[in-house]
């Protein structure tokens, strides 16, 4: 059995597209995940599935909230362990930086060379970003809620479905999923 993390993209923000994380625990069950919890509200899940491909587990998992909630949500369902390669991989980390100045963003695909060279245009003052894959590893000079290099940012220049979490968050869910994984 595989451990996953599965990423919620624009739940719960702002009073919008409500997703209550008991009701979304009970759909899990129903899909017959195992061990599966969620962490804080904006759609972080941990869960394990005897299913080995990641990509039909976001559709089934973006088929079923579609069902259970009546709206889309793009969902990332990555590994635990490449989800914890992916966190060990952070290039800004051996800088070590204050936790709430490093963000990832998750991609459902790989960007472009051509998007990548559309975000290198925008001016995103101090703050610092490293594209890798489907992932992108974010280090803001300042707070994050004055930043020019948001998560709509990202999706609208390179063309990508993707959600951003903070590192606290990231770590949490490595931890949650290590606890299951044993």
């Amino acid at each position: 059995m595989k451990t996953y993390i599965a990423l919620l993209r624009g739940i719960n923000v702002g009073g919008h597209r409500k997703v209550p994380m008991a009701d979304l625990r009970t759909l899990l069950e129903k899909l017959k995940f195992k061990n599966s919890s969620t962490y804080i509200q904006s759609g972080n899940i941990v869960f394990q599935s005897e299913e080995t491909d990641s990509i039909l587990l976001e559709s089934k998992l973006e088929q079923a909230i579609e069902k259970q909630f009546g709206f889309e949500v793009s969902v990332i369902v990555i590994e635990l362990n490449q989800y914890k390669k992916t966190a060990t991989d952070n290039p800004y980390l051996k800088a070590k930086p204050a936790i709430e100045k490093l963000y990832i963003t998750h991609f459902k695909t790989i960007p472009t060379s051509e998007g990548i060279e559309k975000l290198g245009e925008f001016d995103v003052g101090k703050d610092q970003y490293t594209i890798e894959n489907q992932t992108a590893y974010l280090l803001y000079d300042e707070k994050v809620s004055v930043s020019k290099l948001t998560n709509n940012l990202l999706e609208s220049k390179l063309k990508v479905v993707g959600t951003t979490r903070n590192w606290k968050t990231t770590l949490k869910l490595i931890e949650m999923g290590e606890s299951i994984a044993q």
